[in-house]
């Protein structure tokens, strides 16, 4: 945060998707998340993000090249959207070890967004509006790619009884959305 993307990021990819191609792989799965190749985030001048709903056009564009990339190779993409260590799970705290992880959690108060705390990501009415938004861009921009094999909410999303009813709804609601926007039918 606060620093722009290494200028090599692109060629590494790359390459990494290369090296996996001509040893014979056939599958990726692409985080399009908190610090890896996140799409949205909190306003940040350097990294070109805008904040939640606006999408980073440099970062969308790299997803563009890696998405060419594999389908030029015959691989098969599971995109990810979230990393729930960036997001929801209990790592996204005020102290301790992972408070590094905080500022990514666009949606909290403290970075802008609505939510006292991160049980709010499944049940604010603003957070899920971007997440929708989020999923009908990500369909409208990649979903017709033939590498796109599938569609994931997270990475390492924890369950947690605190909130447990209020996760599955968001799920339930997420799913029924993106299935209904997605022509080609993904699995998820």
């Amino acid at each position: 945060l606060g620093a722009p993307y290494p200028e090599e990021r692109l060629a590494t990819l790359r390459s990494q998707v290369q090296h996996l191609g001509e040893a014979g792989g056939t599958f990726i799965r692409l985080r399009m998340d908190s610090w890896w190749l996140s799409i949205e985030g909190r306003p940040d001048r350097a990294l070109g993000h805008l904040g939640p709903g606006l999408y980073n056009q440099r970062v969308c564009d790299e997803i563009d090249q890696l998405m060419a990339e594999c389908e030029q190779r015959q691989m098969q993409v599971m995109l990810c959207l979230y990393n729930a260590n960036g997001m929801v799970n209990g790592s996204v705290r005020k102290d301790g070890p992972t408070v590094w992880r905080r500022p990514y959690a666009f949606f909290l108060k403290d970075n802008g967004g609505p939510c006292e705390d991160r049980f709010g990501f499944w049940t604010n009415p603003t957070v899920r509006k971007w997440v929708r938004m989020k999923l009908r861009y990500s369909v409208a921009r990649w979903g017709a790619s033939p590498s796109l094999m599938c569609w994931e909410f997270w990475n390492e999303v924890v369950y947690d009884q605190k909130v447990a009813k209020e996760m599955v709804a968001w799920h339930d609601e997420m799913g029924t959305y993106l299935r209904a926007i997605d022509p080609w039918d993904h699995p998820i």
